[in-house]
């Protein structure tokens, strides 16, 4: 049995990652993470302070150990560039209405490597659409390394349909330190159905688990 929480309780972003990654990259990874993760779902975030909601969501087990993240927060879709754009102030401000518009982008999904398999992605998913659906929202987005096989299983079988590829910057663990390298990202997209209120459900904190999310450089 799993619960959805938005406290962090006593989890160690260490019980996250594969034991095979160096010490070093590995504090290094964690505190990327951290702060990728105050940077979308605080007080501090460009969505809180745009008045736009946002949301960070882990799962915790029977245990009270957090096994899973999930996060929702705004960009800007360019649908004529295919890519997405910062929320900021200037960009909502000069906002081409006739092909960008703020979408719901889901982020950060992560279960820890002893968890998965076990529902909790899909679990996520689905409570984290209904969050979206209660925003008022009727359409979610996310982007995915193209390389990373299984996470794009999983969002097909959950109903995300690719809509484009794009280029972008991925994190790579090296074999000194971590590094960024070029990289392309799939675009998903799923219509939900229904989609009124608009509630907006703040969950600030901060977690990490996300060995899934990094490529190995060789």
């Amino acid at each position: 049995m799993y619960s959805t929480t938005s406290s962090l309780s006593q989890f160690s972003p260490q019980q996250s990652v594969q034991n095979d990654i160096p010490k070093g990259q590995l504090k290094e990874l964690v505190n990327l993470e951290l702060m990728d993760l105050r940077k979308r779902y605080t007080k501090a975030s460009p969505a809180s302070m745009l008045k736009f909601p946002y949301s960070l969501m882990l799962a915790e087990d029977d245990n009270g150990e957090i096994v899973g993240t999930l996060g929702l927060d705004f960009q800007i879709l360019d649908k004529k560039e295919n890519k997405f754009k910062k929320l900021t102030s200037s960009s909502i401000s000069f906002l081409e209405t006739d092909y960008e518009e703020p979408v719901v982008v889901l982020s950060n999904l992560a279960v820890r490597p002893d968890k998965r398999k076990l529902g909790i992605g899909r679990m996520l998913l689905k409570e984290r659409e209904g969050v979206v659906q209660t925003w008022g929202y009727n359409s979610i987005f996310l982007l995915v390394d193209s390389q990373n096989i299984n996470a794009q299983k999983l969002y097909k079988k959950c109903g995300y349909k690719a809509v484009f590829e794009g280029e972008g910057t991925c994190v790579a663990i090296g074999a000194v330190g971590l590094r960024t390298q070029e990289c392309v990202n799939v675009c998903y997209k799923k219509v939900l159905r229904g989609g009124k209120g608009s509630g907006a459900i703040e969950m600030p904190n901060f977690g990490e688990m996300f060995s899934g999310l990094f490529r190995r450089s060789s």
